[in-house]
C-alpha cells in the first residue's frame, strides 16, 4: 500500500472512529488471564455502545433493502404510505 493509499485509510478510519463510553470505576484490580473474560462492571459499560453498534447495522440493512427494492424510484418525489408504495406495481 502506497503512503497516499495509507493516509487516506488512515483519514477514513479517524473520520468513522466510534467513541466508546468509559466509566471511572469500570477498571478490575485483577484481570484474568484471558483477555476474552470480561468483568460484569465492563460488560455493562460496553452495552450502549454494542446496542448502538448493533442498531447502526439494521437500519444500514434497512436502507439496503428499500434501495434493493426500488422503493427511493417509486416514490419520486411524492409522499406516500406503506399502502400506497405497496400497491404500486412494476
Amino acid at each position: 500500500m502506497s503512503k497516499e493509499q495509507d493516509g487516506k485509510l488512515q483519514g477514513i478510519k479517524e473520520a468513522h472512529a466510534i467513541e466508546l463510553p468509559q466509566a471511572d470505576n469500570v477498571r478490575p484490580k485483577h484481570r484474568s488471564e484471558s483477555p476474552a473474560i470480561l468483568t460484569s462492571e465492563e460488560i455493562e459499560a460496553s452495552t450502549p455502545a454494542l446496542l448502538k453498534m448493533i442498531s447502526g447495522h439494521f437500519v444500514s440493512m434497512s436502507l439496503n433493502a428499500l434501495v434493493r427494492l426500488g422503493v427511493p424510484d417509486a416514490l419520486g418525489s411524492e409522499h406516500l404510505t406503506v399502502r400506497n408504495i405497496l400497491n404500486i406495481k412494476r
